[in-house]
């Protein structure tokens, strides 16, 4: 199983407005692309959780603030990222790595890269109460 990289992401800082270096071919984690999509998180809300058995996430923050927790089965640990357009990292989550996140500000947003295109037979998903998280 892979690990999970958590890296921050380049930021030019420029008069009229920064420049966010998202992604290179170059960065760490990074192996082909497959699909990418927005996903946007309410207030307060849970989406998760979720495990891919063949596609890699790449997590990066679009607006607002999200934590995102990973549960790793093997070695049955949670751990928890921020992710937030202030601070900005980029989260990689590799397959068979449960995943859920929450919003933390009115309005968040969080752009997916996935090495695949979407299968929804590629996939699990877990009821929230399924594994004790405090968030």
């Amino acid at each position: 199983m892979g690990e999970v990289i958590y890296s921050k992401i380049n930021v030019i800082t420029q008069d009229k407005g920064d420049i966010f270096k998202l992604l290179t071919k170059d960065s760490t984690g990074f192996n082909k692309f497959g699909e990418a999509y927005y996903s946007n998180i309410n207030f307060n809300e849970i989406k998760g959780w979720k495990k891919h058995l063949k596609m890699q996430c790449i997590l990066i923050p679009v607006s607002g603030d999200v934590d995102v927790v990973t549960y790793n089965l093997e070695s049955n640990q949670f751990e928890k990222f921020n992710l937030n357009i202030k601070d900005p990292y980029r989260l990689v989550i590799p397959p068979n790595i449960i995943f859920a996140f929450k919003g933390n500000e009115i309005s968040n947003c969080m752009l997916n890269i996935g090495n695949i295109l979407h299968d929804p037979e590629e996939s699990l998903t877990y009821n929230l109460n399924e594994f004790k998280y405090n968030w």
